[in-house]
């Protein structure tokens, strides 16, 4: 990708649309590290992004505003579930389709609601644990968490979440797969 006649190689791409996009249109510096996420699931993981000096092809280079779009169908299309929820209460902003399949809630029943009033954690003192453990450290790297689906079932997730600034407030930007 070209920005400012620089090539900005990315070591991993998985992130959130929104929190890529505003990182990129405020990208003039050399050099721009972002932590957006964290996992070894290769899902989701640390963005690290360098500035080097030579202009990339703009027949092979992507445009900021072309990530917005590619991420976001990336968010959505992932296997994994994928989730923004505000880090103060757990209110979701956002769900991927397998997280509304996976907990078998719709898009409207979920965004909006918190995880606790939906009923997800099988013991709400473990996110009382987890969020405690994002204020001290700011993320999260594959922690197994009970939850439970609408209909009672419950199953282990490997989960991974960061803190990240958003509109003024902090929010959690997760992903999870079933644990084995």
């Amino acid at each position: 990708m070209r920005i400012g006649g620089r090539l900005i190689r990315w070591a991993y791409q998985k992130v959130s649309a929104e929190v890529l996009a505003g990182t990129l249109a405020a990208c003039s510096a050399r050099s721009l590290r972002v932590a957006v996420g964290g996992a070894d699931m290769g899902t989701m993981a640390w963005v690290q992004a360098e500035a080097i000096d030579h202009v990339v092809d703009s027949n092979t280079a992507f445009e900021p505003s072309d990530y917005v779009r590619l991420f976001s169908e990336l968010f959505e299309h992932s296997s994994d579930a994928v989730w923004i929820t505000r880090l103060e209460d757990g209110v979701l902003y956002e769900a991927n389709g397998a997280f509304l399949s996976l907990f078998g809630v719709s898009r409207r029943e979920a965004v909006g609601h918190s995880t606790a009033e939906l009923g997800l954690w099988v013991y709400p003192s473990e996110r009382e644990a987890v969020v405690r453990r994002l204020r001290e450290t700011g993320r999260i790297e594959r922690c197994t968490v009970r939850l439970r689906s609408v209909w009672s079932e419950e199953f282990s997730l490997l989960v991974s979440e960061v803190v990240v600034p958003w509109r003024r407030e902090r929010v959690i930007l997760g992903i999870g797969a079933l644990a084995r």
